[in-house]
């Protein structure tokens, strides 16, 4: 994943977790329903 880069860009809280890495987490989750999808097509046209 890309997110080395991100995160020594960004502070880190007093809690360890960065305020855009909740944000990156969504676009990863969408990215992987979208392949789902993908996979799901590829079996009907077979």
């Amino acid at each position: 994943h890309g997110f080395a880069p991100v995160v020594l860009d960004i502070p880190n809280n007093n809690n360890g977790w960065i305020e855009e890495e909740p944000e990156e987490d969504l676009e990863i989750e969408e990215e992987e329903e979208e392949e789902k999808e993908e996979v799901e097509m590829d079996i009907e046209d077979g």
